[in-house]
Formats: structure tokens, C-alpha cells, sequence
């Protein structure tokens, strides 16, 4: 990983608000989809999916599942799973 990439993760970590229980970026990451599809209770499997998948890639996918306007949980899924 070179310099300008991490300085850039560093900004937008220093940028994003603390959330009370949260305690690293790939929680907060899994926080933010649990929220977007609307299933706050399973917080543990998707923060898994983050774990497994990197928390970039799947802010990416939920970023453009944002501008798509795409609220379903499976697409999300689908998406994130590994062959």
C-alpha cells in the first residue's frame, strides 16, 4: 500500500463521526449497511461479510447500491460472496 492511498484512508477515518459501541472502521462500516438494509439486528453477520470481504470493497458496493437506490439485502449478498 503506498502513502497517498493510506493518507486518504487516514482523512476520510479522521472525517467519519465516533459512534458510541463502535469501536474500529470495519464495525463502523457494518453499522452503516446494517442500517442502510434495514437489519439492525444482524449486525454480527454482516460485520463477518466486512471482515472477509475488506471494508473498502463494501462501502463501495453500498455506495453504489445508494446512488441506485437498491435497499435489498440479498443483492448485497450476492455481491459481497467469494467463489
Amino acid at each position: 500500500m503506498d502513502l497517498q492511498n493510506y493518507a486518504e484512508k487516514l482523512k476520510i477515518r479522521a472525517k467519519t463521526p465516533k459512534i458510541r459501541g463502535i469501536n474500529s472502521y470495519v464495525q463502523e462500516v457494518a453499522k452503516e449497511v446494517c442500517e442502510y438494509v434495514g437489519e439492525p439486528k444482524k449486525f454480527g453477520m454482516w460485520l463477518g461479510i466486512v471482515k472477509r470481504c475488506g471494508p473498502g470493497q463494501v462501502r463501495e458496493l453500498l455506495k453504489r447500491m445508494k446512488e441506485k437506490g437498491i435497499k435489498d439485502a440479498k443483492y448485497l449478498m450476492k455481491c459481497t460472496k467469494k467463489n
